[in-house]
């Protein structure tokens, strides 16, 4: 038998025990197909990720992720999970900023990586986006939120965006309403199952610390959780918001808090940039911190 390492990472946290925690395999080379789902229920986390060195092709490395229950194209958090365990463990050269080049489900992706003291900032560039048609019925997804009509922001579509995953953007009035939402897991399957969207991202323009721009919650039906920390959920968010409120904008930036539902506060970077053709570009960024050490005989 073998044993192979693994790490767990806390994403997006300012302190230990916040954030988003996902399962990393550095090397996962070796371990066999059949078993990355059964670990992946083993370790029982929202997302575990299989790393496998590439160095070729103008490719560094091809990550896999997984839920419990499936194998996923893509996923924000566990990306950055995936590539501060990689720094710290000296399994990739680090200096000012470097960039790697992932393979995934979804395509390729561009990771920049910076050293900040003694930990890591990691931004990822998200997929091309897609867009479904806006959700004229507002019924459904605001009963699948727990939720009324009159708690969604008026001036803004619910709308289906895909950077990978797939979520619908759900615009709430204020922070207070937002943090009384709760999901109907079944309701909520069917909402997404009929626009093609995995996810919901609820969000208003409000937080609950100064500085920040938005708070967002995400809601997952296929597990029937509540992610604390969505990176690619924020991502859709980005890409959303720059087809609405910034409209105008050739660039922006914005903080979100999520997380303070589930007792593991988060913050996420969102970065947006418009290319020649006007078209948004929306980056992640976030760093990790490394809590649980262990292995996995294989």
């Amino acid at each position: 038998m073998k044993s192979k390492q693994f790490l767990v990472l806390n994403v997006f946290a300012e302190e230990p025990y916040g954030g988003n925690p996902a399962a990393v395999f550095p090397d996962a080379r070796e371990i066999p197909e059949d078993q990355l789902q059964l670990i992946a229920r083993q370790l029982n986390l929202i997302e575990t990720v299989f790393a496998y060195p590439i160095g070729s092709a103008g490719i560094d490395y091809q990550l896999r992720y997984f839920t419990p229950l499936e194998e996923l194209p893509v996923a924000g958090h566990p990306t950055i999970a995936t590539w501060v365990a990689l720094a710290k463990l000296g399994l990739i050269p680090v200096e000012d900023c470097s960039t790697f080049t992932q393979k995934t489900g979804a395509g390729n992706q561009q990771i920049s990586i910076s050293r900040i003291a003694d930990t890591f900032l990691v931004s990822m560039n998200q997929p091309k986006p897609t867009f479904t048609e806006v959700l004229a019925d507002r019924e459904k997804i605001v009963q699948a939120c727990g939720l009324k009509p009159q708690d969604l922001d008026g001036t803004l579509p619910v709308q289906g965006v895909s950077v990978g995953l797939g979520h619908i953007i759900v615009p709430v009035r204020d922070l207070k309403t937002l943090m009384n939402a709760k999901m109907n897991v079944a309701k909520l399957r069917r909402v997404c199952a009929d626009f093609n969207m995995r996810e919901a991202q609820l969000f208003t323009f409000e937080a609950f610390d100064p500085g920040m721009d938005l708070y967002t919650r995400n809601f997952t039906p296929r597990e029937g959780l509540e992610d604390p920390a969505c990176g690619n959920g924020n991502g859709a968010l980005g890409v959303y918001l720059a087809e609405t409120k910034y409209k105008k904008h050739s660039q922006f930036q914005l903080k979100a808090q999520q997380g303070h539902g589930v007792n593991m506060p988060s913050v996420i970077n969102i970065a947006v940039a418009r290319d020649i053709q006007g078209n948004p570009e929306v980056s992640i960024a976030g760093s990790a911190l490394v809590m649980i050490k262990g292995e996995v005989v294989v």
